[in-house]
């Protein structure tokens, strides 16, 4: 079984920074919240999963890794396409949904309140 419990604090920093990224009303704001939440990926993804679990694991994590780190800076003038981009991160969650039950991914979501 996954440890979760270790892992639990990170993914409510994750949503709470991911929350206050699509929340944000200032290019500056959503820069922050979005360098916090990848600050608390990669805590997440240096988590000691369960051997079952470990492949899918990362790979979902992996796949929200890419998503966010391929957001250049954000400006007054794609803010809004930069929280659009950020909403793919609920499509991993219909996708994995099945694969990482009750992964690491499920845990990450739910956090984020998908």
């Amino acid at each position: 079984m996954t440890e979760a419990g270790p892992l639990k604090p990170t993914m409510k920093e994750m949503r709470l920074h991911f929350k206050q990224a699509l929340e944000s009303e200032t290019p500056e704001q959503f820069n922050r919240e979005i360098q916090l939440f990848i600050e608390e990926l990669k805590v997440a993804q240096a988590f000691n999963f369960s051997p079952e679990r470990k492949a899918i694991s990362l790979e979902g994590l992996i796949k929200v890794d890419t998503i966010v780190t391929a957001l250049p800076p954000a400006t007054a003038a794609n803010l809004h396409a930069h929280k659009e981009q950020l909403r793919q991160i609920d499509t991993l969650r219909e996708e994995y949904h099945d694969k990482a039950k009750p992964g690491v991914l499920d845990l990450l979501l739910e956090a984020l309140g998908f």
